[in-house]
């Protein structure tokens, strides 16, 4: 199977233009979605920034690169699935504990590829949920983690790395979902935001219309994290 879109670039750049996100990231967006597709017959379950994003941020979404699974499978099942595709794997890198593939795919005449890490050992509760693209109207339904399961995975995230879309993705559960969203360890994360830098790049994975104010949104998490 030769890595495929059901847009053309001229569908690709109207939808970029109203998204106000690049050419490239839209077709990559389109991409994801293709690939999501089939990670999802084979049961794995997504993880990471993709899920929270595509899953649980409707009208929120930061664009999300790569893509991340757990899966029960063994490296060896997951090795051979993946060449199944028939996408070209541009390079492969191993862990003790997960298998990653950069697979590339061509758009109008540019090479690009995507980020795929399975890791092995299905922790916490999944289920089927729909993800979506607030970018283009594609949608997938998928296996993923539950928004308390993303939640704690993303808290282990920002605490560990400290960077800023850990703290876009935190910012956006609490504020769309309330109720369920909460901080295990409060004073780590106020010393992780207390850490943490915007680069000048990260608005570009954001559509232009939602761009944030950082300085609002850093201090709304180090509020959350001094008074709950």
């Amino acid at each position: 199977m030769v890595a495929a879109i059901a847009f053309s670039p001229d569908e690709i750049r109207e939808y970029a233009a109203k998204a106000g996100l690049g050419f490239q990231f839209a077709a990559k967006e389109a991409f994801l979605f293709e690939l999501m597709e089939l990670f999802a017959e084979k049961g794995f379950v997504l993880k990471g920034g993709t899920a929270i994003n595509k899953g649980y941020l409707p009208a929120h979404q930061r664009f999300s690169e790569d893509l991340d699974y757990d899966t029960d499978c063994t490296k060896h099942e997951t090795e051979v699935f993946v060449r199944s595709l028939g996408w070209k794997i541009k390079k492969e890198f191993f862990t003790k504990h997960s298998i990653g593939f950069m697979l590339a795919y061509t758009f109008n005449g540019v090479e690009d590829a995507l980020k795929a890490e399975v890791s092995f050992g299905v922790r916490g509760v999944h289920e089927k949920r729909k993800a979506s693209s607030d970018f283009l109207p594609v949608s997938k339904r998928v296996e993923m983690y539950t928004f308390s399961e993303l939640n704690k995975q993303k808290e282990e995230a920002i605490c560990d790395r400290k960077e800023w879309k850990d703290l876009y993705d935190l910012y956006w559960m609490r504020e769309l979902n309330p109720k369920e969203f909460g901080i295990r360890d409060k004073k780590a994360f106020g010393i992780a935001l207390e850490n943490l830098q915007v680069p000048k790049t990260a608005n570009a994975y954001i559509p232009s219309a939602k761009r944030p104010n950082w300085e609002e949104v850093l201090e709304k998490m180090r509020k959350f994290a001094k008074d709950g």
